[in-house]
């Protein structure tokens, strides 16, 4: 899977939990990867996380691997 930095499309498909709260079926945006190959997300509600080192905001970023990750599906536009 291709991973783009800044992409709001993913969300965590595996179940993961980060000081007590659960990150599965929450979508994220990814900011960067790091050394070890895992990607610093950010979420939109504070999950009790971190600041990806200043890339995201406070509370709302954790290191995941990335096959914790999948593409979100858009949803399809109904014909009038």
């Amino acid at each position: 899977m291709c991973i783009q930095e800044g992409a709001s499309n993913y969300e965590i498909a595996k179940p993961i939990e980060h000081r007590g709260v659960q990150l599965k079926g929450m979508p994220c945006k990814r900011l960067a990867t790091l050394e070890d190959g895992s990607i610093f997300v950010e979420f939109e509600q504070d999950v009790n996380g971190c600041s990806a080192d200043g890339l995201g905001k406070a509370g709302h970023c954790v290191a995941v691997n990335t096959s914790a990750l999948k593409v979100m599906k858009k949803k399809e536009k109904h014909a009038k």
